[in-house]
């Protein structure tokens, strides 16, 4: 038990040391840099371009080393070659000194590269979670856009960097948020998608196929209210910011919201408002399924019918059997009898039987 005892502190001991050496960076949202206690970087945070080059080892796919020369091109593309790598030795002899030396590696002398066992980055988690579909997770990390108000001056490349990285992260979390929607949507939490799919439109505001899954959610909810509402909203965004209207799909699905009918033929209602929120190549699918199925249903219709008539028709009537019987005058029918004029039939209505013929016979 002492030593299950000591090798437990032990770990503890390791972990916390461990601990002690993470850097954590934050640039979704704000800008932060603080040590393993959580103390802020003032100093390191004073200084864009430095700040800029940590992020940029920290964010740049593929993750890994990348070439001083790129660098030397990303944040002094104004400088010669002499001076630029002067300044790119100095910022990274800065940012080891402040984060610590380990944390900044290099690998012979062109290429750099940020430790990712001794820094830990938003983005690169981010993007993580979202590869293997822990989408809520991811959503927690996303708390707006990537370096909000951060400027660096005289690196034009840097900014176009940084404005193409902002715009695919921003595209992500709105697919985050989507496929929690849809996620949600599945096990029947529908407030819970609506608030997914909320988040989603507005991280991508005129995405209509987001707007559709918000608006049919909102109306599988039983908020038919809130539902036209957004759509209205969205409408009024289109036109002020861009002089145009929503699609005719759009405005199909939202016309299906107002006229859908509550209780009786609700589960039918929202089916048809599914087929119209879903995306184009769904809708596709639906579209070239249609006459196939269409097809199917008449046929099964058809063979519906025909078994109720089968069990409810009437039994067709019996053949009906003329035949013309010619009396011998000599077999006449036997008068001043109790059957005179009688004729009987046998039950399978095969023989014909009277009385008759000179000695009242009963003939056949």
């Amino acid at each position: 038990m002492s030593n299950g005892n000591g090798f437990l502190q032990g770990t503890l001991c390791w972990i916390e040391e461990a601990q002690q050496f993470v850097i954590e960076l934050r640039t979704l949202g704000t800008l932060d840099l603080r040590a393993a206690d959580g103390r802020e970087l003032h100093s390191l945070l004073a200084q864009p371009k430095r700040i800029a080059l940590l992020v940029y080892l920290c964010i740049a796919e593929p993750r890994g080393y990348h070439r001083r020369d790129t660098l030397l091109g990303l944040f002094w593309p104004d400088s010669d070659q002499e001076h630029a790598r002067t300044s790119l030795r100095k910022s990274l002899h800065i940012l080891r000194r402040s984060i610590g030396e380990d944390a900044i590696l290099s690998r012979g002398d062109e290429e750099v590269a940020a430790d990712f066992g001794r820094i830990s980055c938003d983005v690169a988690s981010f993007d993580e979670l979202f590869r293997n579909n822990r989408f809520k997770e991811a959503l927690e990390l996303y708390r707006g856009d990537l370096l909000t108000g951060f400027f660096v001056d005289d690196a034009p490349v840097f900014e176009q960097w940084i404005q193409a990285q902002r715009s695919r992260l921003r595209a992500s979390a709105a697919r985050a948020a989507y496929a929690a929607a849809e996620q949600l949507e599945k096990t029947g939490d529908y407030a819970g998608a609506v608030s997914f799919a909320r988040h989603s439109l507005e991280l991508a505001d005129t995405d209509e196929r987001t707007l559709r899954k918000l608006i049919a959610l909102q109306f599988k909810a039983g908020d038919r209210a809130a539902a036209i509402e957004t759509y209205e909203a969205f409408a009024r965004h289109l036109a002020a910011q861009y002089q145009t209207e929503p699609s005719s799909e759009t405005r199909s699905l939202v016309e299906q919201v107002r006229t859908g009918p509550e209780g009786v033929g609700r589960k039918a209602h929202i089916d048809l408002i599914d087929a119209h929120a879903a995306p184009p190549a769904a809708r596709e699918r639906i579209r070239r399924r249609g006459p196939a199925l269409y097809a199917a249903g008449i046929v099964g219709v058809l063979i519906f019918i025909t078994a109720i008539w089968g069990w409810i028709r009437p039994a067709p009537s019996r053949r009906v059997v003329r035949y013309t019987l010619a009396i011998d005058s000599i077999e006449a029918l036997r008068t001043a009898t109790p059957w005179s004029g009688r004729i009987a039939l046998s039950p399978d209505g095969t023989r014909l039987a009277y009385v008759g013929g000179p000695r009242a016979q009963l003939l056949m």
